[in-house]
């Protein structure tokens, strides 16, 4: 409960320790402090956060401004991932009780402007400050003014079931699935009047949550509620559904327009990173993610070649600020925590950072957003995460600079634009609806 959870908190203190580590002639420096914003309370016990920051060699500070022109992101944005007529009509049940919110701030969160100072040039972008448990919203906002919104159910290819904003409990709705499972078994068909044997595996319900969702009618294993697609920020806790798979977060990226969406783009593909790794990750998660955290961090800090001075906290503290950190760096630590996935695996690689991935199943992550993850990003085998550094710093120019390019092509795809606008671009919105229109074809035929 809410009073729980600041009980928690005025007896544990928050401490932020932000880390760097530099390659300075052969040897690794280790720059931290541990800053604690709450007194009470045993240090021991607290949360922690480490940004880790190190210097690039020279043949890693990879300048992308002379190889990366205006017309070759134009070329990026506008290339065509799938014809128009292969994104599916969709109808979108009107279950009673829910509101969506009516602005573009509303749905996908304000905006913060970062200053970029490259060379003597001088811009400025901005980010979407956003809630990263809000897909559901903005998936609902999208298909209700969606051009490829249907009101004709014969016509639909898919059919939208807006239930994942119901927790148990709440609404009108729940009222009537009576929060069991046979209840939900006999109501829930009732109210979906499309739904049959037929049409069961084209009906799309849509969390957005990691882990396990908890909504009885989420997991229903009936005859006609069974065969829907669930989609949901991972796919792991499946509890054996069959059509259960992963959309990508709300990134920094969300609700930007296309001219925005070529800013950040044009701002990932030019000029130089200065940093060689960058990781912010806090110290929880199951116990072989708090492990290899914790594996990771003490590479950065051990032995005779770390020292240790006091740095600022600033950068990192909000949105924009740790979107200019990530532009300067080549590579981004992103160990799982809670669970395999991480919205920063996503914020990175829309300012052009290479994601360093630890665990498989990290590349088994959003396949309607990312298809290769082989050709954006770098995977450490378990048996080389004690040698993390080392394996980075073998990498070769040459690979770095051609994972930089996929990403930044991959960039739009990881974008959800907002609706009722001309924007003719191919986003994250229509790479869900495509790519699992394209799943369900091919599983039917």
């Amino acid at each position: 409960t809410n009073a729980h959870k600041s009980k928690a908190i005025m007896m544990y203190p928050i401490v932020l320790a932000v880390a760097a580590i530099c390659v300075v002639d052969g040897r690794l420096v280790s720059l931290s402090t541990k800053k604690a914003l709450e007194t009470p309370g045993p240090v021991e016990n607290a949360f922690s956060k480490w940004a880790v920051l190190a210097p690039a060699r020279g043949e890693h500070d990879i300048q992308m401004r002379d190889t990366q022109t205006d017309e070759q992101i134009e070329s990026f944005i506008m290339k065509p991932h799938w014809a128009k007529k292969d994104v599916p009509k969709v109808y979108v049940y009107d279950l009673p009780g829910y509101e969506i919110p009516k602005t573009i701030e509303g749905v996908f969160g304000r905006k913060e402007t970062l200053s970029l100072v490259r060379g003597s040039v001088q811009s400025e972008m901005s980010v979407r400050v956003v809630d990263q448990y809000e897909a559901d919203t903005m998936y609902m906002y999208y298909l209700k003014g969606s051009p490829y919104r249907t009101m004709n159910p014969d016509e639909a290819d898919l059919f939208y079931v807006p239930l994942a904003h119901y927790h148990v409990g709440w609404g009108e709705l729940n009222l009537k699935l009576n929060k069991t499972g046979p209840a939900i078994e006999e109501n829930l068909p009732r109210m979906l009047h499309y739904l049959n044997r037929t049409t069961a595996n084209r009906h799309v319900q849509i969390a957005g949550h990691t882990g396990d969702i908890g909504c009885a009618y989420w997991y229903s294993q009936g005859p006609l509620l069974a065969p829907m697609y669930r989609l949901s920020l991972e796919h792991y806790a499946n509890r054996g559904l069959k059509h259960y798979r992963s959309i990508i977060y709300p990134t920094v990226a969300s609700g930007m327009d296309k001219q925005e969406v070529k800013k950040l783009m044009s701002a990932a593909a030019t000029g130089p990173r200065p940093y060689f790794i960058m990781s912010l990750f806090g110290l929880h998660g199951s116990a072989g993610a708090v492990a290899l955290r914790k594996n990771l961090h003490n590479q950065c800090t051990a032995g005779k070649k770390c020292l240790r001075d006091p740095v600022s906290a600033f950068e990192i503290s909000t949105a924009s600020g740790r979107h200019g950190v990530y532009l300067k760096s080549t590579f981004c630590l992103e160990p799982p925590g809670d669970s395999p996935s991480r919205k920063a695996i996503l914020d990175v690689m829309i300012a052009g950072c290479i994601p360093v991935l630890f665990w498989k199943n990290q590349t088994e992550l959003w396949p309607y957003h990312v298809k290769s993850w082989d050709q954006v990003s770098i995977l450490i085998e378990p048996e080389n995460h004690h040698k993390t550094i080392d394996v980075l710093k073998a990498v070769s120019s040459e690979r770095i600079q051609i994972l930089q390019q996929n990403i930044i092509g991959l960039i739009p795809l990881l974008s959800y634009k907002p609706f009722g606008t001309n924007e003719d671009y191919d986003d994250a919105f229509e790479a869900t609806l495509v790519g699992l229109w394209q799943e369900i074809r091919t599983s039917s035929s």
